[in-house]
């Protein structure tokens, strides 16, 4: 055996003496050592309140992901609020070609995101969130662990759950140097963060995305052939000069209802339909000529028996008709269902009424004659009117609707009806649908020389409107009033279209143009923004009140959680379960080799 491994009482009394003063030296350094960190403890602890740590850099790289959190929050709701909300994006390309009236293709103004961008940096933008919350909310269990572990104590199936599914637990025991407060604030940090994970669906689904169009640019100084009558002479008179060729025309002024109105009921703007139009949907057309009516009252009659004369009564069917040069057994329309009582026939006289009319504007108050049922017997004998709707109102009594004369077979209601009918210079047109423009503004009437004769037709192409009601393609309108108006609209807009597309097809205006493209448009629910915004405030709260529970206890707060488990001495633990009991574990331990952390099996 070697010396230097004798036993200390073996030795001699100078390798005694020398291995004692070394082994004192030793314990001297330890003690030093030992002192020397708790001058350091002390001199952390002595000034002001011993439980908040002085360091502003400690706290800032604690509280940093919660800040971030509170940035980043922010700048999520106000780029849903400012950026997103009521903005037009694209569909497909962020930079598309549009087509222009003569079917040529360019490329559109400037580049716009995509309607799938705008998705997919939300969703990117959350998944970052909820990165930088977890951040915070990770190491926020564990320091929540120390503080109960320290004042009240945790089971080891508390501690699991606490660490793993971010449970809120109820201390074990009660420590004498804890308060029942700082138990339920630590409850409550811990269970408002729980609806924070829930939060994202709220903020994903506050956008509606709905068809729109971006605002029309001019990209192009082509220009559009429109048909206009401006002057006094009207190209030609065949469609006026033979029954069957005005009936052609009557019946095509019907038939451009449905292809400009269809079921729609809106009676505050006008509409032309102009053939060949080929422009995108919100385009606009930078000056044209609409028709122009407006009704500007209805007063229904009272009584008709008594303030209405016997022509105004018994005002024939057949008098459209007879005012265009149409007998009543050419009419195409036997009994309009409603039209304003005109003037005394005028002998038809094409060269006079037609050929040469004056530009006018007409504003004038007239009858009109209105059916609205037809007249059968009650069970006692006594005359009654059948609504359309099968209602039954017995005439004596009638009260319900609008007062009537009856003929024979009909009922009718009468009402005065003042109204403004010419034409208006539409700035801007849209083009609201295939081929159809309205105004996007106010119109202003001026004289035109289609006023007269779209006026003669309209009695006319009011009753072949009502007779499409068999096919079910005119509107479902919601009052009477809002029907009279509809209809008297539809019949001169219609009938003053047929004219001009007809008599003045060599005589075009042409016009230039500003093309839309096709866009998803972003509508941002506020209210879901705002719900969402207080369920993300509630990890601020979470770290105000950790603030508070911190302030409140003595240990220290400690700044990297990640590897803070490494630091702990669990030997008292190792080898039991969640119940205490004593399990065979191999030995493991973890070393530091060189730089690196390693796990050795002993």
């Amino acid at each position: 055996m070697k010396a230097t491994n004798l036993p200390i009482q073996d030795r001699n009394p100078d390798e005694r003496e020398s291995l004692y003063q070394s082994l004192a030296m030793d314990m001297r350094k330890e003690d030093e050592a030992f002192s020397g960190q708790q001058e350091r403890y002390s001199a952390r602890t002595s000034s002001g309140d011993h439980r908040v740590p002085n360091n502003r850099v400690v706290w800032l790289r604690v509280l940093w992901p919660l800040l971030f959190h509170g940035v980043l929050t922010v700048t999520i709701a106000i780029f849903m609020l400012v950026y997103v909300n009521d903005r037009n994006f694209n569909i497909s390309e962020r930079k598309p070609t549009v087509q222009l009236h003569e079917g040529s293709l360019v490329p559109w103004e400037f580049y716009a995101p995509l309607q799938s961008d705008i998705t997919t940096l939300l969703s990117i933008s959350i998944a970052i969130l909820r990165l930088v919350a977890a951040g915070w909310l990770g190491p926020l269990c564990w320091r929540c662990a120390f503080i109960l572990m320290e004042k009240y104590g945790l089971r080891p199936q508390q501690l699991r759950r606490l660490i793993s599914y971010n449970t809120v637990t109820i201390p074990r025991a009660r420590a004498t140097e804890g308060t029942r407060l700082t138990r339920w604030l630590i409850w409550v940090m811990l269970a408002i963060t729980i609806p924070v994970q829930l939060s994202a669906p709220v903020l994903t689904g506050s956008i509606t995305w709905l068809p729109a169009h971006h605002t029309p640019q001019r990209l192009s100084n082509l220009t559009i052939a429109i048909p206009t009558l401006n002057t006094g002479r009207f190209t030609t008179s065949r469609w006026f000069s033979r029954p069957e060729n005005t009936n052609r025309l009557l019946r095509l002024a019907a038939g451009l209802t449905s292809l400009t109105w269809g079921r729609d009921t809106s009676t505050n703007t006008i509409r032309r339909y102009i053939p060949g139009l080929q422009l995108e949907v919100n385009s606009t057309i930078t000056n044209t000529t609409l028709p122009y009516f407006s009704v500007k009252s209805i007063e229904w009659v009272n009584n008709p028996n008594a303030t209405l004369s016997t022509e105004q009564l018994s005002a024939d069917p057949a008098q459209p008709c007879r005012r265009l040069g149409i007998e009543r057994k050419e009419c195409e329309v036997r009994s309009p269902a409603g039209f304003l009582i005109p003037d005394p026939v005028v002998p038809y006289d094409p060269s006079s009424n037609l050929t040469d009319p004056k530009p006018l504007v007409i504003s004038e108050r007239r009858l009109m004659k209105k059916r609205i049922g037809s007249v059968n017997k009650g069970a006692d004998g006594s005359p009654r009117c059948t609504y359309s709707n099968g209602t039954e109102v017995s005439i004596d009594n009638f009260r319900v609707d609008r007062p009537f004369f009856y003929g024979y077979t009909i009922c009718y209601a009468y009402a005065w009806i003042d109204y403004v009918a010419g034409a208006s210079t539409c700035y801007d047109c849209l083009v609201s649908s295939h081929r159809i423009v309205q105004n996007n503004s106010v119109l202003h009437v001026k004289e035109d020389f289609a006023t007269t004769t779209a006026l003669r037709l309209a009695p006319v192409v009011t009753g072949l409107i009502e007779e499409q009601e068999i096919i079910d393609v005119i509107p479902t309108w919601h009052s009477l009033d809002e029907q009279v108006i509809g209809m008297l609209t539809r019949a001169y807009v219609v009938s003053w279209v047929a004219l001009t597309d007809r008599l003045a097809w060599d005589n075009l205006y042409n016009t230039t143009y500003s093309v839309s493209a096709p866009a998803s448009q972003a509508t941002v629910n506020v209210s879901r923004v705002c719900i969402w915004l207080v369920l993300q405030s509630l990890v601020t709260l979470s770290g105000v009140l950790f603030i508070y529970v911190q302030s409140r206890t003595r240990t220290l707060i400690i700044t990297d959680m990640t590897l803070a488990v490494f630091y702990l001495d669990t030997s008292a633990i190792y080898g039991r379960n969640d119940h205490g009991e004593e399990e065979t574990l191999p030995p493991r331990r973890v070393r530091l080799e060189g730089d690196c952390l390693r796990l050795k099996i002993e």
